[in-house]
């Protein structure tokens, strides 16, 4: 999925200085942070324990949330409604991934992950 959207923006034109593109780069810059964020908590945690400090207190699953988002960025960045409508589309198709994810570390972590499950939502919002 990253790797078409990468193919893809390679021919999209960026209209650079109008309003939308700074508001797209500041959206994917404001990813950016968190998902590197996210990448340190995981790399810091100690093995053989769930990862639940820092953006992980927000969102079960931050690297994949912060990813969608940056895409959002891009696409808003660019005025690409395809781009835009993939980031959409990307949610709904990452859900059984994340489940599944889920289920791994209820099996890896069990009721410490679990009482983590109970407190912190899948994706920034209960859903």
């Amino acid at each position: 999925f990253a790797r078409a959207l990468m193919v893809y923006t390679v021919f999209v034109p960026i209209k650079a200085y109008g309003v939308w593109f700074y508001v797209g780069i500041v959206v994917f810059t404001l990813g950016l942070i968190a998902h590197t964020c996210a990448m340190i908590n995981f790399a810091t945690t100690p093995p053989g324990k769930p990862v639940v400090k820092g953006i992980y207190q927000y969102s079960r699953h931050p690297m994949q949330i912060m990813g969608i988002i940056m895409w959002f960025g891009v696409g808003v960045s660019t005025g690409s409604w395809i781009i835009i409508l993939a980031c959409v589309i990307q949610i709904f198709l990452c859900r059984s991934f994340l489940i599944a994810q889920e289920q791994s570390c209820l099996e890896s972590y069990g009721e410490e992950y679990r009482e983590y499950m109970l407190k912190v939502p899948r994706y920034l919002i209960m859903l």
